[in-house]
């Protein structure tokens, strides 16, 4: 790699600014409940309670482009939890808990503009008494933007917990008797066939409870409504009607459990293989075609096992494996659905409150934990014995396995090649150029032959679509070469001498694995996210020295890998935190192999190691700093979070 004009340079010494390089001009899920969905072409909009999303720092808001299949802020968001999104045109509606949004005043609900960036309050939000008031949902019609929720103020007019926004302010939503709005919150609304349906635990709207449609004029009941005690959380358009799901027993005098249709005259149940409905709280509801999706907090859907995520296209079904907690959000794009809520893993794997379904197997918004295999969002403990090449697990939720896969001369390259969330058990074999992966989520064997003999395996998620591509570098002529997982095609870019040694790693924080290399001579590491002309691209950092162990991993929980290295001779850890600061840490001795990762599921790796004389793992675990040591291996067992130190 050569420097050539018009390169900015930066490197560092330990933390001192030296000399540099840079180019001209875990990463997947949220860190808090994801509460709302929306979609608009190819841009599918989150909010919650998060401030770190995919590989970026987003406050509560945030938007995914499937396309480029990356991440965005919304500006500087909101000062608090975002429960409802709706979008019109170029304007994108959001409401909820907080007071600011973009750094301003915005009580309860804000207006994001994607043609100008810029958020905008609405004529002084909505308040409950002189307290903020909270917005937990949204519709747009043709007379305005309807907002539902707890407050009783809209601006300045008197509005009982629903309120229209015609553009440049609010009006009540009074019926001809001169009731304004209704008796309590407002939990959900859509607007269907020339009216507004409105549901909550309000046991007043018109002569309506819990229920109710809006014809412009008045308040409708459907039909003599759901029973007592029942609180609507969500309604959706769908074959038929309309479809509202929450806390339900029955409605229009039949039984219903959580979830009904409305035909416009009469009500049905969704009748399953033992009874009807799902026994629990609906929170999401998504029809698609005959198909109804149903998210929320529930294990049996008709008699049907099933866990949080359900589905029913004349009968119930889980979605997969579901997910291990509340479901509180879903929608469609394309033919993918996307669900958010307080779940960590969905399907079986790591997906840390939000996730995709497409139809086959859930996956997680971007690239998963390393050396994860249950799903759990922690690495576990994991070896392989090369006499009969057995892969042993102690799995942090699954517990012990044992899997034989593999031959002793092959190379051990644990990843998440199907994108499951889950690290599959895989190996590359040196002497046909073969990868062979056991996929977790078919439990099949997969085959591709794609590298040389002397070809060292980097699969890493290079083109952040969740899985990792096949990739080889070459230490002969430097050169990296790659099947992306995406889309098939292939790529060889130069980046390296034959004497360096290859690291994965995301140091720009973009969602997607960089080229990088550690040069020994120098103690110096090039890493590039120009995946296309790197050698003009890129950044140099010298940081270490030749004997040191390159050791890269997120210590600092920013979703960018840090610079580390394990120096044996004194058994220190130097790394440096990408969001800032040199760092040295003494936990090893002279023969202990470097294994850092997330252990304890915080988003930040642990200072571990590996020591081959006892086979004991002893780590440092970020959340608490409490110190933990395990046995388990035999002598001349291979950690598996040691498998890309060549």
């Amino acid at each position: 790699m050569k420097h050539r004009s018009g390169i900015v340079c930066k490197v560092l010494l330990l933390g001192l600014v030296i000399f540099g390089c840079s180019g001209l001009a875990n990463a997947a899920g949220a860190d808090a409940t994801v509460y709302a969905i929306a979609v608009s072409g190819n841009d599918i909009y989150v909010g919650g309670n998060f401030t770190h999303i995919g590989t970026i720092s987003a406050n509560r808001i945030a938007k995914y482009n499937t396309v480029t299949r990356s991440w965005s802020a919304l500006g500087s968001g909101t000062d608090a939890a975002v429960r409802a999104i709706a979008i019109n045109g170029s304007d994108v509606y959001v409401g909820g808990v907080f007071t600011t949004a973009g750094g301003g005043p915005a009580t309860g609900i804000a207006k994001w503009n994607t043609s100008t960036g810029t958020w905008s309050p609405m004529a002084g939000g909505v308040l409950f008494g002189n307290f903020g008031g909270y917005v937990y949902s949204i519709a747009v019609a043709p007379a305005g933007v309807y907002v539902g929720g707890v407050f009783n103020t809209a601006g300045t007019l008197t509005a009982n917990n629903i309120a229209r926004w015609n553009g440049t302010d609010w009006a009540a939503v009074t019926d001809q008797s001169n009731h304004n709005g209704v008796s309590s919150t407002v939990l959900a609304l859509t607007y269907y066939n020339g009216d507004l349906y409105a549901g909550g635990a309000f046991s007043a709207a018109g002569i309506a409870t819990y229920i109710a449609r809006w014809d412009g004029t008045n308040w409708n009941a459907l039909g003599t409504g759901p029973g007592n005690g029942t609180t609507i959380t969500a309604i959706a358009v769908g074959q038929g009607g309309i479809y509202a799901g929450g806390y339900m027993e029955q409605v229009g005098g039949i039984p219903a459990h959580s979830i009904a249709r409305w035909d416009g005259s009469q009500w049905f149940n969704l009748p399953g293989q033992t009874g009807e409905g799902v026994f629990g709280n609906v929170a999401a509801i998504v029809p698609v075609g005959g198909t109804v999706y149903v998210g929320g907090t529930f294990t049996n859907a008709a008699g049907t096992t099933v866990s949080n995520a359900a589905k029913w296209n004349g009968t119930w079904s889980g979605i997969g494996s579901g997910a291990t907690a509340y479901v509180r959000a879903m929608a469609i794009s394309g033919s993918d659905l996307y669900a958010g809520g307080d779940f960590v893993s969905a399907g079986g794997g790591c997906v840390s409150r939000i996730a995709k379904w497409n139809g086959t197997m859930w996956s997680p918004i971007g690239a998963s934990p390393s050396f994860d295999y249950d799903g759990d969002c922690k690495a576990d403990v994991s070896v392989v014995r090369p006499v009969g090449n057995i892969w042993y697990l102690q799995q942090s939720t699954a517990g012990f396995a044992a899997t034989p896969f593999g031959v002793a001369t092959d190379k051990i390259i644990p990843a998440d090649f199907d994108g499951d969330g889950r690290t599959d058990i895989s190996v590359y074999r040196p002497a046909s150029g073969y990868w062979y992966v056991l996929a977790t989520s078919t439990a099949t064997l997969r085959s591709y032959g794609f590298g040389t003999s002397e070809d060292l395996p980097m699969p890493a998620d290079y083109d952040a679509d969740g899985k990792a591509d096949y990739c080889v570098f070459r230490p002969s002529n430097g050169y990296w070469y790659r099947v992306n997982s995406f889309d098939g095609s292939y790529s060889g870019v130069q980046f390296g001498s034959s004497t360096d040694k290859p690291v994965i790693g995301d140091f720009d924080g973009d969602g997607r694995s960089d080229v990088a290399v550690y040069r020994p001579g120098t103690g110096t590491w090039y890493y590039s996210s120009d995946l296309v002309d790197p050698a003009h691209h890129f950044t140099a950092v010298q940081f270490g020295s030749s004997s040191d162990l390159t050791t890269p991993a997120d210590f600092d929980g920013d979703s960018r890998t840090d610079i580390a290295v394990y120096r044996p001779s004194s058994g220190v850890w130097y790394w440096l935190a990408s969001s800032g600061g040199f760092n040295a840490v003494q936990f090893g001795t002279s023969e202990d192999l470097p294994i850092a990762a997330d252990y304890d599921g915080d988003a930040k790796a642990d200072i571990s190691v590996f020591r081959p004389s006892n086979s004991v793992w002893y780590r440092i675990n970020s959340t608490n700093g409490a110190f933990a040591a395990m046995q388990f291996g035999n002598t001349g067992d291979k950690p598996t979070p040691a498998a890309f130190r060549y």
